[in-house]
């Protein structure tokens, strides 16, 4: 699984705040569980952030996510702040 965090340089919220392992601002991250916030968490986070997790599960395991919080600028189609999904291991993979 690939997770990307992107801000722009508008509003601020509090960001989100998701079960599994912590990684400061992106990595590579392996394990049965642990949690993953956005930088700053709970407080705002930066503008023009760029942040890129990527959770590896063994073979034969699915991940599973829980938000538990959930804080971003509001837009149409995600056009400014965003949290992105993908089934892979890159931001190419499907979403």
């Amino acid at each position: 699984m690939w997770l990307a965090f992107i801000s722009d340089q508008s509003v601020q919220h509090e960001g989100f705040n998701i079960s599994y392992q912590y990684a400061p601002c992106g990595g590579v991250i392996r394990g049965d569980n642990g949690v993953i916030t956005s930088p700053n968490y709970p407080q705002p986070y930066d503008h023009d952030m760029g942040c890129a997790w990527e959770i590896i599960a063994d073979e034969g395991l699915q991940i599973e996510l829980t938000v538990n919080n959930f804080d971003l600028e509001e837009s149409s189609k995600c056009a400014y702040d965003y949290l992105a999904l993908y089934n892979g291991d890159s931001h190419t993979s499907p979403q």
